[in-house]
């Protein structure tokens, strides 16, 4: 479809027109943005289950924690983190440095 308005009312320039697939309608590459994390405004998709949780229950103390929860996301997202990653981090430094090589009943 993208294709099919640029080759209408732009100037037949073949280069365009090789670029796009006829069959699709689409130019080329339209997947190249697969890789970004889906987004509702400035709010992640990692969002979604307190909002969910606050709908379900409405109540000042579920809207509370929702708020909370989405801060803690927003900072974590700020900071370059998922919440799968952070919680790798977190499991890493509680860990520690030193790691044990033999079983701890030997």
């Amino acid at each position: 479809m993208h294709c099919q308005k640029k080759i209408e009312s732009a100037t037949m320039n073949n280069s365009y027109l090789e670029e796009c697939n006829m069959n699709t309608g689409m130019p080329p590459g339209s997947w190249r943005d697969s890789a970004r994390p889906s987004k509702f405004f400035i709010f992640n998709s990692t969002t979604t289950f307190p909002v969910l949780f606050f709908l379900f229950n409405i109540s000042w103390n579920s809207f509370f924690i929702m708020c909370g929860v989405m801060a803690c996301f927003m900072v974590l997202e700020y900071y370059g983190f998922t919440p799968r990653v952070f919680g790798r981090f977190l499991r890493s430094v509680v860990a520690g440095k030193r790691k044990i090589a033999s079983p701890w009943w030997v």
